[in-house]
């Protein structure tokens, strides 16, 4: 039987359940989420940072290796910088940025 409001009489215990474990999901993901964002601005700049230093004052064939190193950690760091960007914004309450702004992975 439904009572008036909507939900089952008696089942009060049981209906919270399924909100609680969503909502432990959703912080789940939203932690991976920004988790990933940093992991790609960090791995980035130490790329960056590696990079630079193998091509200025590595060895003389390191050239290439510092190349490669920079190339790779501008694909990470861009990425991670703005998705870290969007994250600190949303948390910081700022209009226009919310975490459902970063893809899910």
């Amino acid at each position: 039987m439904a009572d008036g409001a909507g939900g089952w009489a008696g089942n009060d215990a049981y209906d919270l359940e399924p909100d609680a474990e969503m909502e432990a999901d959703a912080r789940r993901a939203v932690r991976r989420k920004v988790g990933l964002a940093l992991a790609l601005f960090v791995a980035g700049g130490g790329l960056l940072a590696g990079g630079l230093g193998a091509l200025l004052a590595g060895p003389e064939g390191a050239g290439g290796t510092g190349t490669a190193m920079i190339v790779l950690g501008s694909l990470t760091f861009a990425p991670g910088a703005y998705f870290t960007r969007v994250a600190y914004c949303s948390y910081r309450g700022v209009q226009g940025y919310s975490l459902r702004d970063i893809p899910d992975v």
